[in-house]
């Protein structure tokens, strides 16, 4: 192979293929134009890096594809109550999640919790329909914390006015579409 280190993506942030190591990890695209060498880019796990944020979650299967996709990219996710599905042992072995606690999922009482948290989490993008910008367009900052809002109505109207000004979208060929999912958005932006 010409690179030994393949990213997957045109966003800073990336799947990273180490083909020498045999291994696949999540993170930042190093900069070419700086000399940074390709190695350099290639991270194993990201830790505190990468946050995900699953406001008022209504349906049990798409939490457990976007839970799994963190799992993949080494991404906490977070969910902020209530939830439209119950997190009981028995249920989440129903919905066929086995590997649901190795997601280790953080839950918040509500919004307010978390917003407080926020700053060290990390530069936040709140994903919706309604956004002036492109995800793509925007300078993640080293800590990224994306969030989505419940699959039926979005954001709750505090939440959209508040962060009026980091609301993002992903910008998609067919007009006619409301929305993609919210693990199809982490799939594109990891």
């Amino acid at each position: 192979l010409e690179d030994p280190v393949t990213f997957v993506g045109g966003h800073p942030w990336a799947v990273v293929v180490d083909h020498e190591r045999d291994t696949i990890g999540f993170g930042p695209q190093p900069d070419r134009d700086a000399g940074d060498g390709v190695a350099s880019g290639v991270v194993e796990q990201v830790g505190d890096d990468l946050h995900v944020v699953l406001v008022h979650p209504e349906i049990p299967w798409n939490t457990g594809s976007v839970g799994r996709t963190c799992l993949a990219a080494g991404a906490q996710l977070h969910l902020i109550e209530p939830l439209g599905f119950s997190l009981s042992e028995r249920a989440v072995r129903r919905s066929g999640l086995d590997y649901w606690v190795r997601v280790a999922p953080r839950i918040w009482p509500d919004w307010a919790s978390l917003e407080l948290a926020l700053p060290s989490l990390g530069e936040p993008s709140f994903f919706s329909a309604d956004a002036e910008r492109a995800f793509w367009d925007v300078d993640c900052g080293a800590r990224t914390v994306l969030v989505f809002g419940g699959e039926s109505s979005g954001f709750p109207s505090a939440i959209r006015e508040r962060w009026r000004h980091r609301l993002v979208g992903v910008p998609m060929a067919d007009p006619a579409l409301r929305s993609v999912t919210a693990q199809m958005t982490t799939l594109g932006v990891e």
